[in-house]
Order: structure tokens, then C-alpha cells, then sequence
């Protein structure tokens, strides 16, 4: 499986390995036509759309979808674990319960 170099996004072949795997959203980003791609947690996802002013300004004036496929939950335990994940977030976690994501 690889990304086709003739494909109005793609500039060169990327081939895909067992050990990456397309988002969810795949198809609906690809086809908005992405100047790049990266990969992050093993997850092959677009990137770059247009040109970083056009994006910032529809950023500002419009709605963007983001494809957030390839992110993971996680588990933080231990005796400090409360004020480790406060300190990473402005979220206020001292409300939180035990076996919930926030």
C-alpha cells in the first residue's frame, strides 16, 4: 500500500508499512486535497492544507475539522499522579472521578 505519486497531493511515493495504518478519517482528508502528511503514533494523517496565512485566516473566520484520529488515551497512576496531570492542564481535575477520561 503506498500513496499514489500521481494523486494532485502526493508528490512522491510514500510507502505504508505494517506498522503504520491510515486514520479513521482518511478518505474525507484526502480528498480535501493536503499538501503533506505526517505520521504520529504510527498513523499516516494530512497535513498542510493551502498555504499557512490562507489557513490561519480561515482558522479565524471559519470552522476546521481536525483530524484527531491518531491520538490515545492514557493512564497515569501513583501517589503524585493528581498534581502531575494538574500541572499539565488547565482543566480542573480536582473535581474528576476515579475511572472517568476527561
Amino acid at each position: 500500500m503506498s500513496l499514489d505519486a500521481g494523486s494532485p497531493s502526493a508528490t512522491a511515493t510514500m510507502p505504508l508499512t505494517a506498522r503504520m495504518r491510515r486514520s479513521p478519517f482518511w478518505a474525507r482528508s484526502h480528498a480535501q486535497g493536503p499538501n503533506g502528511y505526517l505520521v504520529y503514533n504510527h498513523m499516516l494523517i494530512a497535513s498542510h492544507f493551502g498555504q499557512a496565512e490562507e489557513t490561519y485566516h480561515h482558522l479565524k473566520s471559519a470552522v476546521q475539522l481536525w483530524d484527531v484520529g491518531c491520538e490515545r488515551q492514557i493512564e497515569i497512576s501513583g501517589p503524585d499522579a493528581a498534581r502531575l496531570v494538574q500541572m499539565s492542564t488547565p482543566r480542573d481535575i480536582g473535581r474528576m472521578r476515579n475511572d472517568t477520561c476527561y
